[in-house]
């Protein structure tokens, strides 16, 4: 019985955040979250590339400057490369700099599209101030 309570615990902890906390493209930024474990937001200009990730190892040591953005069962599906390091916000109030992000998302070429479009009207603004 205990083990059901904690797996009930867990996915309320972990999966119901995710669904209230999206990420979100507004207002030339991407915002990326992880339930209530972490977040970040990056300018679109500071987006240098986009790429298929790759799947890291269960267990295997992820580097300092990346934030997975995805529970570790799920394969991710972008990585997306930062011109300069951002500030994460993880739990706890622990901040760190970041260069890539990992996510995965619910519809991948939906979400490219958007914010492949968002980033040209970002620069297209900045070409006019």
């Amino acid at each position: 019985m205990y083990v059901w309570y904690v797996f009930a615990i867990a996915l309320t902890y972990f999966i119901t955040p995710s669904e209230h906390r999206p990420h979100r493209l507004f207002d030339h930024h991407l915002q990326v979250n992880l339930g209530f474990q972490g977040s970040v937001t990056v300018r679109l200009d500071n987006i240098e590339a986009v790429h298929e990730a790759k799947s890291f190892e269960l267990g295997a040591k992820v580097p300092d400057d990346i934030f997975v953005s995805l529970m570790r069962l799920d394969a991710p599906q972008f990585e997306i490369c930062l011109q300069e390091p951002v500030q994460m916000q993880g739990s706890y109030g622990v901040k760190k700099m970041i260069s890539k992000i990992v996510l995965r998302v619910d519809h991948a070429s939906d979400f490219i599209a958007e914010l492949e479009e968002q980033r040209v009207i970002s620069a297209r603004n900045e070409f006019y101030q």
